[in-house]
């Protein structure tokens, strides 16, 4: 998953036209993974499974930016 494809998916949502998809800037820093694995060996746990749901719920007035 990269920048481009959640903007993607956004803007399908949205029903909006797909943003141009082109280099991603090099100023940025970069594309970053994240194991989550020590996160979740504290008790937390993610409140929707991915970026899409998490983004439905948001776009239908469900979701929460900072529980």
């Amino acid at each position: 998953m990269d920048l481009g494809e959640v903007l993607q998916f956004l803007a399908g949502q949205l029903g909006l036209p797909e943003p141009p998809r082109g280099e991603v800037s090099t100023t940025r820093g970069g594309a970053r993974r994240v194991d989550s694995s020590l996160l979740r060996s504290t008790g937390f746990s993610f409140t929707y499974p991915t970026y899409r749901e998490g983004y439905r719920a948001v776009l239908a007035g469900q979701g929460v930016r900072h529980p």
